[in-house]
């Protein structure tokens, strides 16, 4: 975490017994080290105003400080401090317990060490070899940094949830070429097109089976680019080395799926708008999915309002799916909500159909 420009720095304040210049001394002498100064800010509040501001969101962690805090460390005694954290938690207060579980895992791999060593300094009817002294330390250590680990397995803290940052951007570029490539299907809905569907309606070709045609016809195309993309990102990862995505049968299933709820989406967006104005909603939704599904900036990152906006737009269910598809296991994709966002969609988009001169 040395000089991480990841995340933002969590702002901590310290609640410091009054009149106890030592306990200050700690505080000063621990925030001013290069290692915490470039995750944390700390500032000192009195007990009431820090739960005021951590309620705020002005401090994403509040610490007390007892007041024998010296006198305990000084003496090898537990020392006990408060931390308050928001009830809705944030990713600073989250990263503050990742980074509070190493560092105690941490100091007891040291405690660990003093004492083994210790026990075996002092035990005078203990009679052993430097090399078996050796390996009795290094189990005693290796024991405490097993279990230290656990914490790792614990914690998962990252903006971009389970994904690497190159397989975040990977999504995000091929769920925003689908998106662009949608604004070409304009010409099934011109005004040109509409002889071909009288003389289809005649023959007997009725307006829900064209809504369903065209439907078909662009899932195809997104499911060839989408295959295309997939493609390349499987032979970049294996030459590069980078191993974010490889190829299964899951993921062209979930490209599959995405594909026709794509389609879907595209025909709705057409059918409300008709002619060149179904491009300008289609150009205009589009942009507004992607600024807040954090297909560019994390989610985290972004105001509450943008956060809600993209969680109930189809782009953040679609996100999620080809996550899943891509990069986990299909099987584990929650289906229940993608489906029904390809539901509503079908039946807006077939009755606007439908209800069409």
């Amino acid at each position: 975490m040395m000089k991480t420009t990841v995340f933002p720095k969590i702002e901590v304040g310290v609640v410091v017994p009054e009149d106890n210049t030592i306990v200050e001394m700690i505080t000063n002498y621990i925030s001013s080290m290069e290692s915490v100064e470039s995750i944390c800010d700390f500032s000192y509040v009195s007990y009431e105003d820090g739960k005021r501001l951590l309620s705020e969101g002005d401090l994403q962690v509040v610490v007390v400080l007892p007041a024998n805090l010296y006198e305990d460390l000084n003496s090898w005694q537990s020392v006990q401090a408060t931390i308050l954290l928001p009830k809705e938690e944030v990713i600073g207060s989250r990263m503050f317990g990742q980074i509070l579980s190493s560092g105690l895992g941490l100091l007891q791999v040291a405690e660990a060490g003093i004492k083994s060593s210790y026990e075996v300094s002092v035990d005078q009817s203990l009679k052993m070899s430097r090399g078996e002294i050796g390996y009795f330390l290094g189990m005693k250590y290796v024991g405490q940094v097993l279990d230290r680990m656990d914490t790792y397995d614990e914690f998962v803290i990252s903006p971009t949830g389970t994904m690497t940052m190159v397989q975040f951007y990977y999504l995000g570029l091929m769920l925003c070429v689908c998106l662009i490539y949608g604004l070409n299907f304009n010409y099934l809905y011109e005004k040109k097109q509409r002889a071909l569907q009288a003389k289809l309606c005649i023959e007997g070709v009725g307006k829900v089976q064209q809504a369903l045609i065209r439907m078909i016809l662009m899932s195809v195309y997104v499911f060839v680019l989408e295959f295309i993309v997939y493609g390349i990102g499987c032979v970049v990862s294996e030459t590069l080395g980078l191993y974010f995505v490889n190829f299964s049968i899951d993921g062209v299933v979930g490209l599959l799926i995405l594909a026709l709820m794509m389609g879907v989406h595209f025909h709705m967006i057409y059918s409300i708008g008709r002619d060149k104005n179904g491009t300008l909603i289609l150009l205009i939704t589009s942009i507004l999915m992607v600024l807040c599904a954090g297909l560019i900036v994390p989610s985290a990152y972004l105001p509450e309002i943008a956060q809600f906006v993209g969680e109930v737009a189809p782009l953040y269910t679609w996100s999620l799916l080809a996550q899943g598809a891509l990069f986990e296991n299909l099987a584990a994709v929650e289906l229940g909500i993608p489906l029904i966002w390809l539901a509503v969609e079908l039946v807006i988009g077939v009755y606007v159909s439908w209800k069409s001169v």
